[in-house]
């Protein structure tokens, strides 16, 4: 059989042996949100031991990274888009504020709202555990062609969009 050809067929066959957990033959590591959680689970480690030598957790990391794309935020939507409790969030700007990172300030357009900013040093560190955690996404990459990351990223986000239309707010 041709390269496509098989691919194809390869790709039916595997389609065909995923199995829900309910269903009979089972197996846990074929699981995808099994693999989805161990991989982010020993990404995250990797990415901790990094961001200590910088004197930065993930979830700054998150908040800077957020900004950078949107500058300006709202802090509801930072938790949102962060995936953090707004508590959680609260003492993590504190710190950020504190430690020279981000700006917070009322809402200009509507007082019950605070924005959240980041500043030039906050970009600077963004830089930093930008390349700190490129090495780390390099390696988990390897081998792996562009067209399937930008596959898998595409499935993901189809599955995330699945089950968000499904939450309450």
């Amino acid at each position: 059989m041709s390269g496509a050809g098989h691919v194809v067929r390869a790709r039916a066959e595997s389609a065909a042996a995923v199995k829900r957990p309910a269903d009979p033959g089972f197996v846990l590591d074929d699981y995808i949100y099994y693999n989805i959680n161990h991989a982010s689970n020993q990404y995250g480690r990797r990415m901790e031991a990094a961001f200590a030598l910088l004197d930065i957790d993930q979830t700054a990391w998150r908040v800077l990274s957020l900004l950078s794309n949107d500058e300006d935020s709202r802090f509801s939507d930072i938790a949102k888009r962060g995936m953090v409790k707004v508590s959680t969030l609260s003492r993590q700007i504190d710190r950020m504020v504190e430690d020279g990172l981000v700006l917070r300030a009322v809402g200009a357009d509507d007082r019950r709202t605070v924005r959240v900013s980041l500043t030039e040093r906050g970009r600077k560190e963004l830089e930093r555990a930008r390349q700190a955690s490129t090495a780390i996404f390099d390696e988990a990459t390897a081998g792996i062609a562009a067209e399937d990351l930008a596959t898998a990223i595409d499935v993901l986000q189809r599955m995330r969009g699945n089950l968000e239309s499904g939450e309450k707010d």
